[in-house]
């Protein structure tokens, strides 16, 4: 471990002696804003496959410089023999313009946990934000929501994008799947879908999945889960200030199905926050909670930041060449990772009680 123009005194020292290399890291970066490098990494990578979505079927793009690519599949040695109640699949959706394979630290902890985890590219190759940018009021919301929801399903609904319906996001992961159980038949893929129905949508066991995202993937998650009622949404620095009458967001993935986690430098805090209250509601599940000075389950809240220094505030609480490392070879944003993805065996937590309606807040656009 290398310390940079720190001179560590008995106390210090004594602390180190108390703390776990990971909960160190931490602490030091809260404290003196030092970037501590895996020197001596530890890290255990889980079973990993890398699929080229032409592979999957017909008409599915690879994606050009920005956006798309490869899917990531990773999955942890005896996964295949989970309990019917222990089984579910983590499908994380990269931000504007990434790729799946800049989120493999994220994914092998959602392994890790003893999810089959995927990352699935899908089309992300303009900014939703930039799309949209030049509407404004009940516009701006439409446009937010159409754009995503041409991704998700591959129909025309917005004049901003063209998502062909094999280029969708339910079709691509229908389609992985179908590829993940053919090539890899003993490792339960099939548990996430039905082979006997060929409508991809009707087909998909949404009940048994968790969608992560970030930026633009945290507000596509987010816009899934009013389509159909979804384990648990894990939004990372992102989320969409919308709501469509015609699917309410909180009408078949209930409020306390999700989770946020950002960085208080980010530029999209206050939005995320604001998002994180008036459309997800989850401000009636705890106060926001820091986890920097703070330990897991966090208070079991359903909003945590972040506050350590790093060199784009957007991006390091999610994206594998913006993170920070502790001496252990581990992310520093490991644990908070794990615990707001949950247990795949997990169901969430009763309400936290609302009496009053105090934080029960209208929707205001």
């Amino acid at each position: 471990m290398i310390f940079r123009n720190i001179s560590l005194n008995f106390e210090i020292a004594l602390y180190i002696e108390m703390r776990s290399a990971r909960e160190l890291s931490t602490l030091l970066a809260v404290s003196f804003g030092l970037l501590v490098l895996p020197l001596h990494a530890e890290y255990v990578w889980h079973n990993e496959l890398v699929v080229d979505p032409r592979d999957t079927g017909p008409g599915i793009q690879h994606g050009g410089v920005y956006g798309f690519g490869d899917h990531e599949v990773m999955w942890k040695t005896g996964v295949e023999n989970c309990a019917p109640s222990s089984c579910a699949l983590y499908v994380n959706l990269a931000g504007s313009y990434g790729k799946p394979k800049n989120t493999r630290y994220r994914l092998n902890t959602a392994a890790s946990a003893g999810y089959h985890a995927i990352g699935l590219a899908y089309s992300n190759s303009d900014a939703v934000g930039d799309l949209c940018s030049g509407e404004t009021g009940q516009s701006a919301q439409d446009c937010q929501l159409t754009t995503r929801k041409e991704a998700i399903l591959g129909q025309d609904l917005s004049d901003k994008i063209t998502v062909s319906y094999n280029n969708s996001v339910v079709h691509r992961l229908r389609t992985l799947l179908e590829y993940l159980h053919s090539t890899h038949p003993t490792l339960g893929w099939d548990r996430y879908f039905d082979r006997t129905i060929a409508d991809d949508a009707s087909s998909i066991r949404w009940d048994l999945t968790v969608w992560a995202g970030h930026s633009q993937g945290a507000g596509t998650s987010q816009v899934l889960a009013t389509l159909w009622g979804v384990r648990r949404v894990v939004m990372l620095a992102g989320g969409v200030y919308a709501n469509d009458p015609d699917s309410p967001q909180l009408a078949l993935t209930p409020s306390d199905k999700y989770f946020s986690f950002v960085h208080e430098q980010d530029s999209n805090y206050n939005g995320v926050q604001a998002v994180n209250r008036l459309i997800l509601k989850i401000d009636r599940y705890g106060e926001i909670v820091n986890q920097d000075s703070a330990s897991a389950p966090y208070s079991n809240t359903h909003r945590l930041t972040t506050n350590l220094p790093c060199g784009n505030a957007h991006g390091c609480v999610s994206t594998d060449d913006e993170l920070t490392f502790g001496a252990d070879g581990y992310p520093v944003y490991e644990t908070v990772w794990r615990d707001i993805i949950g247990s795949p065996s997990a169901t969430p937590s009763p309400p936290h009680s609302t009496s009053g309606g105090s934080h029960l807040r209208p929707f205001v656009w």
